[in-house]
């Protein structure tokens, strides 16, 4: 399993705010505290779940396996890991590496494969849409039409051409996770 963010994001936290204490203690999936977490938890039974490193880490954070490569040839390793993988997890982001990778799985028809992960946080609301554009031409719209509806985009995946929006009124860790077991099983 190959798990792909943008540098930016760092390790999408998936906490509760502490004082909805009893929320917290129903959620049975919070002790997960971000989504390399919810992914190494979820995706083992599959096989390892492996991310690239960011350069410059002074340690290897807990979650997917990470593999160093150099800046000159981030982009082949990135390219040979995505063509073996099994899946792909692909967190929503707007930047330029992303962007790349987006180009990647759709030139090289990896995107069956493909769960895209959209960022909980209304910060973030133009980079998800912006990444369902550049995951499905049009996609963008059901973005548009889950939020006018109250409710937040969690994943896509494509059926065949068809974008399949999983959406959540509160989209959390719980969310998150059901929407990792949709994918896999």
């Amino acid at each position: 399993m190959l798990f792909l963010r943008g540098w930016d994001d760092g390790q999408w936290a998936c906490r509760c705010p502490r004082w909805q204490l009893p929320a917290r203690w129903l959620d049975l999936w919070s002790f997960r505290q971000n989504l390399d977490e919810a992914l190494v938890d979820e995706l083992a039974q599959f096989g390892p779940v492996i991310a690239l490193g960011r350069p410059g880490d002074k340690r290897t954070p807990f979650g997917a396996l990470r593999h160093y490569s150099a800046d000159a040839d981030w982009q082949s390793t990135l390219a040979d890991a995505a063509r073996a993988a099994r899946a792909i997890v692909l967190v929503a982001s707007d930047s330029p590496g992303v962007k790349w990778e987006y180009d990647l799985l759709i030139n090289e028809d990896m995107l069956a494969k493909v769960l895209l992960m959209f960022r909980p946080d209304a910060a973030h609301a133009a980079a998800n849409r912006h990444a369902a554009e550049w995951f499905c031409a049009g996609a963008g719209a059901a973005i548009d039409d889950a939020i006018a509806t109250g409710v937040r985009p969690v994943s896509m995946r494509l059926a065949g051409a068809t974008p399949i929006l999983i959406a959540s009124r509160t989209p959390n860790a719980a969310a998150s996770v059901l929407s990792l077991r949709l994918h896999f099983n």
